[in-house]
């Protein structure tokens, strides 16, 4: 079973960790630099839903909550000249806002690209397939990109990314001198080919990756996963690091926004 805090795991714990949690009594400047990287993180995670087309997802709620209650006046207006006082529409309508506000953000999500561009993502999705299967990841008989991602499935992700763009190992350890590392450029392409494999292929959209609680039938409480999980805070984290890792390492660095479809 796959434990993120074991030795062999660390490079990926070490790659992801809140600052928050390496520090027990951060000072002012501590502070600052958490607060600075928590607004690259939210930077990088509205770059990557835009990147595809995607509409932030809070922006897209409260605009079907603005059309919502425009049509609720329109309909108020209506039922006021209606002498039998009938609703122009069902109350059904209203109840199921979330559920067409998520039918649009996929739909969103699934928007086409060019057939170059999902061939390219879609033989990074094969080597990413392939990689969890290795590694024990992911059962054999089971995809990596399913429509219920496994609750790793972020840590996996930078697992992925680490192993060939990074200069250190899963575990923490430096690589050989004769390993060669991808570039970031590369890096951001794989994030990318993710991010479309749950998004659209897996049909999540880009929700961004949370954990969520619901009660069961016996009222007893529990957990779960929802989202795309490269569209988290976890694989952000480690993007910005990985960049800054590049840049110190005299690389030249592409922006940190996330790579487009168009630049594949």
């Amino acid at each position: 079973m796959f434990d993120l805090q074991s030795p062999e795991y660390s490079g990926i714990y070490d790659a992801i960790a809140k600052p928050s949690t390496q520090h027990d009594n951060p000072n002012e400047a501590e502070e600052n630099c958490i607060e600075r990287e928590e607004q690259e993180i939210e930077d990088d995670l509205d770059g990557e839903q835009e990147a595809f087309g995607f509409p932030i997802i809070e922006d897209e709620y409260a605009r079907l909550y603005e059309e919502e209650a425009s049509d609720e006046e329109e309909e108020t207006d209506s039922e006021e000249d209606n002498a039998d006082g009938a609703r122009t529409t069902t109350t059904s309508a209203v109840n199921n806002i979330d559920l067409n506000g998520m039918k649009k953000v996929i739909a969103q999500a699934s928007k086409g690209v060019i057939e170059a561009t999902d061939a390219s993502y879609r033989r990074l999705i094969t080597q990413c397939e392939k990689f969890m299967h290795d590694k024990g990841f992911i059962p054999k008989d089971n995809f990596f990109f399913s429509p219920t991602p496994v609750a790793d499935s972020a840590a996996f992700i930078v697992a992925w990314i680490m192993s060939e763009c990074d200069n250190i190992n899963l575990d923490g350890t430096a690589k050989s001198s004769n390993q060669v590392s991808s570039s970031y450029s590369h890096a951001q392409k794989m994030r990318a080919a993710a991010t479309y494999g749950f998004g659209r292929i897996a049909d999540l959209g880009s929700r961004p990756w949370e954990q969520i609680d619901s009660f069961d039938a016996s009222g007893t409480r529990t957990w779960c996963w929802v989202g795309n999980p490269s569209v988290s805070e976890a694989v952000s984290r480690y993007m910005i690091t990985l960049r800054k890792k590049k840049v110190r390492a005299g690389e030249v660095a592409t922006s940190a926004r996330a790579i487009t479809p168009v630049r594949l």
